[in-house]
């Protein structure tokens, strides 16, 4: 969810495997087989006063794209079979993405994707999630029923795919991370 630390897990992971920043705060590379992608739930940017989302089922691999950001995606000529999407798939402003069906994707198509889902205590969550909102009694309602549907899609993701490492499929589909846990575990 928003304001969870999902952006501090994000640079962390970057930054131990001494990963490239390709897009800020989006997406990295760490050589050719890694690839990072921070998928806040939602992403993007509020872009009316209606509230509403909308759900697509997988950001595509950057290699994928020859123009990216948080709106728009231009797949190259390789990619458009593969991902299933037009070669010119526009995005809402803001939309949530189906954790499970955007690791099966990968999955099915021979990546060990494991998605890392950040939790945090609720209140502060919120409190941050606030913080950033024009208008704050109408999207104090939103932010409730983004983080509802956001709950609902991690709840689901945790009950369908695979937390165990095991030799024959490799890494786990889902880790969760807390990040109240990384800070109390963390060096002083």
């Amino acid at each position: 969810l928003e304001s969870s630390g999902t952006t501090f897990l994000y640079q962390t992971l970057s930054k131990a495997l001494n990963a490239t920043v390709v897009i800020p705060d989006l997406s990295a590379r760490a050589g050719d087989d890694v690839e990072i992608q921070h998928i806040s739930q939602p992403w993007g940017l509020f872009g009316t006063k209606t509230g509403g989302y909308s759900t697509i089922d997988l950001v595509p691999p950057l290699g994928c794209a020859s123009f990216y950001d948080r709106e728009e995606v231009i797949l190259s000529d390789r990619c458009q079979e593969e991902t299933g999407l037009d070669p010119e798939h526009e995005y809402p402003l803001r939309f949530f993405v189906n954790i499970t069906s955007h690791v099966e994707w990968y999955r099915s198509r021979g990546v060990d994707c494991t998605a890392i889902i950040m939790t945090r205590d609720y209140s502060t969550h919120l409190d941050g999630k606030k913080k950033h909102m024009l208008w704050p009694l109408f999207w104090n309602r939103v932010a409730a029923a983004e983080d509802r549907y956001g709950k609902q899609l991690m709840v689901e993701a945790m009950s369908v795919l695979d937390a165990s490492i095991s030799p024959a499929r490799g890494l786990a589909e889902m880790v969760l991370v807390s990040y109240e846990t990384l800070m109390f575990l963390r060096e002083d």
